[in-house]
This record gives C-alpha cells, structure tokens and sequence, in this order.
C-alpha cells in the first residue's frame, strides 16, 4: 500500500520519541544485576555485562559506571521506567541467549526486537515478528517508509525505520535492538541490504 500522506503525525513523533528513549536511557547497575546461568524457572541467563566475553554477542556494559541503552532481553518487554526500576530492584540486566530456542527468563530486565516495537508502537500485549503482521500494512515500497514504520522479516528480525539517509531514499536511520550488539542502538544501513534478505516495509494499521 502507499500511505495517506496527509494524516496526523502526532502517532509517528510518540513512537520515534520512544525509540529514541530506548537508545539514550543512561543506567548504573551493581553486581546484582548481572548473572550467568539458570534462573529459578530453570531459563538460563547471559548479561551482556563486560565481564563475560562472548563471541556472539556484545558484552559491554559495566557494573558501578553509568552504561546508555536498555540491553538486550530475548523476549523482554518494558517501558524505560519499567527498566530503570526493575534495575534498582535487582533484576538482570538483559539476556542474550546463544540460542534461538532459549527460554524466556522473566528475572531479566530489557528488550527483544519486538519487544521495542510493540512499547513504541503503543501496543498492550507483547508482540512476536510473526504477529506483528496482522497489526500493520505492508508498503508497496520502501521509498514509502515514513518515521514509525519497521521494516520486518516475519520470524527473525523487526527494525524501526526512523528517517532516511540520503536523497536517493537508498539509505536508512534506524533503531533496532539486536542479538548480536546485545543493545538497542540507532544507525544507518542500507536499505538494499535488507530487501535482499527478505524484508519489507510495514505501516502500523493505527497509523494511516
């Protein structure tokens, strides 16, 4: 489809003003906040804290120093203040699974790719890359992504589409929260890139 150019914006600056908080919330954990093995439902536990190397993921933030962006929580969802408070209170300061079929540990606090998504987009219950299809549109193009939109390869990978790059449209700012960066983090891609692996542009259906 291509978008209804002349509806209101106010949905689309809410959700990029999210995102973005997400990027820049800036957090000091302890020691408590980080773990390795498996938590008491029997879900096993990474934080991508800076003392445990990985060569699959981003180990980066430090205990008693100030760390920016919510960490990475395979099938985590929260708001920052959720986050922020949930870190004061002890919780686990992200989880980076070296697995796709790990289990979600609920003593873990952050984001997965769709977690970000559904909090930005300002939906209730938390959403999975599958079912997030029946919540918006597909573009008949990614020259029609507009600020809000996500570009989505349906079972994997959800990125928030933010502005483009260039003039050409050919380039992208994005904020995603990833696996492997074990973060969420803004930058800029190239578009062709992803189309290659399958992705497509999508509106929210709430949006247009």
């Amino acid at each position: 489809m291509k978008p209804d150019l002349t509806t209101d914006d106010n949905w689309r600056d809410n959700a990029i003003k999210s995102a973005w908080e997400f990027v820049n919330v800036l957090w000091t954990p302890t020691e408590k906040n980080l773990y390795h093995g498996y938590d008491i439902n029997g879900a096993f536990v990474n934080t991508p804290d800076i003392n445990h190397s990985s060569e699959k993921y981003n180990s980066w933030w430090q205990p008693g120093k100030q760390n920016q962006g919510m960490p990475y929580n395979w099938g985590g969802i929260c708001t920052v203040g959720e986050f922020e408070k949930a870190i004061l209170d002890g919780k686990y300061a992200g989880n980076v699974p070296d697995t796709r079929d790990n289990m979600t540990s609920y003593e873990c606090a952050g984001v997965d790719c769709s977690g970000l998504v559904t909090v930005c987009w300002g939906i209730q219950k938390k959403q999975s890359t599958k079912t997030l299809l029946s919540m918006a549109d597909k573009l008949d193009s990614t020259d029609y992504l507009r600020p809000g939109d996500i570009l989505l390869l349906p079972g994997s990978h959800v990125i928030i589409f933010v502005e483009f790059a260039d003039d050409a449209k050919s380039s992208a700012l994005i904020i995603e929260a990833t696996r492997s960066d074990s973060k969420v983090l803004s930058r800029v891609v190239q578009l062709t890139e992803y189309i290659n692996k399958g992705y497509a542009g999508y509106c929210y259906k709430n949006s247009v």
